[in-house]
């Protein structure tokens, strides 16, 4: 029987062409373009699994000269020396086509992107790129996890340092290419998501909602995404359920335990009905008349007993519904994963919404560690 975590098998070439390594106890140099060498230092094994970010290892069959010395190798290619001292388990310097000697390798960098733009204002601190002025930058991919045959995510077998030398000069756009091949391409974007997207963050009615969406198209204002936020689903969660059916954790100081409350209401899978009376024909109008739909989803919380797929879950998790605890969310749990979506999403999706506007804001952490959830979740 398939496995439901076969959904996230990916295809990969991972493991580099022997051809292109070099070993020296406990270093390993892998040559993967003209312009890209990889540097593992470990006291364990080598990684040659895909990782979240790496995927490929062994797409180019670059030209390259070596020279051993007391301590340190230099690598020649036809775009660049590199030297790598063993003793100092270091890069020494890049020498490029251009003439130019570096040595800082984080310098002139410019810059890739940021985790979230949650709560943001103003100036953002972005990581660091593969693009860089001084001609030289660094990905350091030491501390992701291996994704694994089987569609699971884990810890390394070893750790140590895994880095990715970027040396292409002033050929950002052969920087960038490069990066993808080594990361993975990148779908194209459906066209439909290239147009205007209606997102806002109010408790809007049924009607007035497919009120709003009328007259856009009465004013041919052209849009595509109908975008639905939380209140699509029970957010009063007290006003409507009762003071007590969740209690705000008693061990959080004060702006935690403010974050506590406002958060209650953030999760969840059941239709507004005060709002949404019938949630099928307003799915149903939307789709009618052309517009992609996604609703907004905090999943943090997991599923708690007013829901109405409650019942569903704790059967599928083997839980005892008249407890009334908590389906917790366990992105890292395979029997959770397939109900998570089995229960929980598919029967809305089959209902008209077309993709989840996931908006994770409950921490970085699972069980997994190093594993990010909203990492997991994009996944």
């Amino acid at each position: 029987m398939e496995r439901y975590f076969d959904k996230f098998k990916i295809k990969t070439s991972a493991k580099a062409n022997e051809s292109h390594i070099i070993v020296n106890g406990n270093t390993r140099i892998t040559v993967i373009t003209p312009c890209m060498v990889r540097v593992e230092e470990t006291n364990g094994t080598f990684c040659d699994e895909p990782t979240q970010a790496v995927w490929f290892r062994d797409f180019d069959n670059p030209r390259f000269e070596t020279k051993k010395g007391n301590g340190y190798v230099e690598i020649k290619t036809t775009k660049a020396n590199f030297l790598y001292s063993f003793t100092e388990k270091k890069m020494v310097r890049i020498k490029l086509r251009d003439g130019r000697v570096v040595t800082d390798y984080y310098s002139g960098n410019l810059k890739g992107t940021c985790r979230t733009l949650d709560v943001t204002a103003g100036i953002i601190t972005l990581g660091n790129g593969v693009c860089s002025k001084d001609g030289v930058a660094v990905l350091d991919d030491s501390k992701t996890l291996i994704l694994t045959d089987d569609g699971k995510i884990l810890p390394r077998k070893s750790k140590g340092l895994d880095e990715y030398y970027f040396a292409y000069g002033y050929d950002y756009i052969g920087a960038t290419r490069d990066l993808y091949r080594l990361t993975g391409e990148t779908p194209l974007i459906p066209r439909y998501a290239l147009s205007n997207w209606w997102s806002r963050y109010k408790a809007y009615t049924q009607q007035e909602y497919l009120t709003l969406m009328d007259r856009f198209k009465a004013e041919e204002i052209p849009i595509t995404v109908a975008t639905v936020d939380m209140d699509w689903h029970w957010v009063d969660i007290r006003g409507k359920f009762g003071k007590d059916v969740v209690k705000p954790s008693t061990h959080l100081n004060f702006l935690e335990y403010i974050y506590d409350v406002w958060s209650v209401g953030w999760t969840g899978y059941s239709f507004n009905t005060d709002l949404f009376p019938d949630p099928e024909g307003f799915l149903k109008k939307l789709k009618d008349d052309n517009y992609k739909v996604t609703f907004n989803l905090h999943p943090s919380q997991g599923v708690r007993w007013y829901e109405d797929c409650y019942e569903e879950m704790c059967e599928k998790m083997g839980q005892d519904p008249s407890k009334k605890e908590p389906v917790q969310f366990d992105i890292t749990d395979e029997k959770f994963v397939e109900q998570y979506f089995k229960v929980l999403h598919h029967p809305l999706e089959k209902m008209g919404v077309d993709f989840w506007w996931i908006d994770w804001q409950q921490g970085t952490r699972t069980k997994i560690k190093g594993l990010d959830p909203l990492w997991a979740l994009n996944h």
